[in-house]
């Protein structure tokens, strides 16, 4: 069932364009009908929803299921990230992170 959940917020990030900036989807043809939900706006309220069920923007699990399951960063490169270990003065603790 977490599983379940974790993909629908993914595909949701994905289709709300939380995710950073990439090429345009060339499936898409100017003049073709349109949909009867618009997707951005559904994926973008289960987006919502979730962070706000997680405790709000400033949450800690909020934070994770933002970049671990939406953005997909690996867990590990972000729990060093959020513990302050990955500094510029520190950079042999994040190399093979990057």
């Amino acid at each position: 069932m977490a599983n379940r959940r974790a993909d629908r917020f993914r595909e949701a990030f994905r289709v709300a364009h939380m995710d950073p900036l990439r090429a345009a989807d060339m499936g898409r043809v100017p003049g073709s009908y349109g949909k009867p939900v618009d997707p951005p706006a559904w994926a973008r309220r289960v987006v919502k929803d979730t962070v706000m069920r997680l405790g709000g923007e400033g949450s800690l699990a909020a934070s994770a299921v933002w970049f671990v399951v939406g953005l997909e960063v690996p867990a590990s490169r972000r729990s060093v990230e959020h513990a302050g270990l990955c500094r510029q003065d520190r950079p042999p603790a994040c190399s093979s992170l990057h």
